[in-house]
């Protein structure tokens, strides 16, 4: 079977995100100090998941550097330019200082269906026809927030390429880089007028969710 991946570098230990043919699925390296408690508290999954999701751990109270653990997985429908986009991200907050944000999978449904709309109704804008602003849309999904925002773009084919013109824009720049956001999820696919289309949500969720009821 054939392989991608996605490493991403954070706080002495490794995300990595690996592509197959039905799932993205998102592992921890574990790093010296790390404890299930403390990995949890920093990515998508409660302890009680990761505990379910890895029982080739006898012994949640003892884990080893190097050791591979499994996280959240991503149905493969899930573009792995979303999924490289979400990665940089993280990157940029924490070369900002900032603490990186948890991977919420409903989120990236969202983020997927409005990039989605764009291409399908050929629009370019934070109100959608069909979902209503970002706000509405995430209510309608019944994903629970505090408060929301969008970034959206269209034309670049990479990730690299729609950070730089977000970066460059002192207003998206500013959502990337929120201090009080907890989550995100981001939705990219191709086609239509403009070719490709990307949506990121920035969020602060409410207390039960940042809790990690998040998939």
């Amino acid at each position: 079977m054939k392989h991608g991946f996605l490493i991403l570098l954070m706080l002495g230990a490794f995300w990595l995100f690996t592509l197959s043919a039905n799932v993205l699925a998102e592992e921890y390296l574990v790093g010296r100090g790390d404890t299930l408690w403390e990995i949890s508290k920093g990515n998508t999954s409660t302890l009680q998941e990761i505990i379910k999701q890895n029982p080739q751990i006898s012994n949640p109270n003892l884990i080893f550097p190097g050791q591979k653990i499994k996280l959240t997985e991503f149905p493969a429908s899930h573009s792995v330019r979303a999924v490289n986009l979400l990665n940089r991200t993280n990157e940029l907050r924490i070369k900002a200082g900032l603490m990186p944000l948890k991977i919420h999978e409903k989120l990236n449904e969202a983020a997927a269906r409005k990039s989605e709309d764009m291409k399908n109704q050929s629009y370019f804008a934070h109100k959608s026809p069909t979902y209503g602003n970002p706000r509405v849309m995430l209510k309608k999904l019944e994903i629970p927030f505090l408060t929301v925002y969008e970034n959206i773009g269209v034309g670049p084919e990479s990730a690299e390429h729609i950070l730089y013109a977000w970066m460059n824009s002192s207003l998206q720049r500013g959502v990337l880089l929120s201090e009080q956001a907890t989550h995100m999820g981001a939705g990219y696919t191709d086609g239509g007028t403009h070719g490709h289309y990307w949506t990121i949500f920035i969020v602060k969720m409410k207390e039960e969710e940042i809790g990690g009821k998040n998939t």
